[in-house]
Formats: structure tokens, sequence, C-alpha cells
């Protein structure tokens, strides 16, 4: 589905993409068919278990109020 260009202003558009590029965010690589395994051993979704896969992967901490991901969690 595309949105009209009249819901947000062209110019503001662009300048959200320029700030965008000067964030220091680092794009990760996905293993889909690891989240996919994860998903299915877990019963987590594949989009709360990318979160789950993200920070095994950069052996982070998941912070979460959600009692499904924080029981996958301890499996983890």
């Amino acid at each position: 589905m595309f949105l009209p260009v009249t819901c947000c202003p062209v110019p503001l558009i662009l300048e959200a993409f320029e700030l965008a590029g000067k964030l220091n965010i680092e794009i990760i690589e996905v293993d889909h068919l690891a989240v996919i395994e994860l998903a299915k051993d877990t019963g987590l979704t594949t989009y709360d278990a990318s979160y789950l896969w993200l920070a095994s992967e950069l052996q982070g901490e998941l912070v979460t109020l959600d009692a499904k991901m924080q029981r996958a969690t301890k499996g983890n």
C-alpha cells in the first residue's frame, strides 16, 4: 500500500532520511532461518523471536514486560 505524498510533505521526508543517515545505527544481517527455528522452539511469533535472536547474537540483554518472551529468554 502506498501512502499519498500529501500525508507528509516531501521536504520533511527528505530531512528525516538525511537525519537518519547521521545516526550511529549498526545494520545487522538477520539469519531468518535461525529466527524461524527459534520461533518454532519457543512458541514466539517470528517478530518476537527476531528480538530474542538479536539479543542473543549481540550477547545483549533482552528487556521485556512480555511474560512469554521472558520465559523464552530463560531457555536461551
